[in-house]
């Protein structure tokens, strides 16, 4: 979007400080439920339109997987997961014309390995746009 390519840029922070506090906030939210969970791992991704003139973000979602959970429970996981994306702070501060959703909600029983395992992300692309509204961005995150 106009820097060096070096570091991490705003876009990407963005995204980064929804998927933190979504998952300050579900976390809080499945001990106030007193759902089981040893662990955490949310993903994140964002979609910036009208690159490279009029950028905005026009979506972000957040994907939680919840490890050391009770997958008998998943339907209170995800009305918890829900909750979580109403109470985040940081979702809320976003324009009321970006989209911020929940995307699938993960649910496994084993307990987290004493670290877990942090794919690569990708390198945020540009992707031609579908809608003539100008080209897409797409930004992604990952935290625990």
């Amino acid at each position: 979007m106009g820097g060096r390519g070096l570091g991490t840029n705003p876009e990407e922070l963005l995204v980064c400080a929804v998927a933190s506090c979504y998952t300050a906030t579900l976390f809080g939210v499945l001990a106030r439920a007193r759902l089981p969970v040893s662990s955490l791992a949310v993903s994140a991704s964002g979609t910036v339109t009208g690159f490279p003139g009029a950028a905005r973000f026009a979506r972000i979602v957040v994907s939680p997987t919840i490890l050391g959970g009770a997958a008998a429970r998943r339907g209170e996981y995800e009305a918890a997961a829900a909750d979580a994306h109403d109470r985040c702070l940081i979702g809320h501060a976003l324009a009321s014309d970006v989209a911020y959703d929940v995307g699938s909600v993960a649910v496994r029983e084993e307990h987290a390995p004493a670290t877990l395992p942090q794919p690569a992300l990708p390198e945020a692309e540009h992707v031609p746009s579908t809608g003539g509204a100008g080209d897409e961005h797409a930004v992604a995150a990952r935290g625990g």
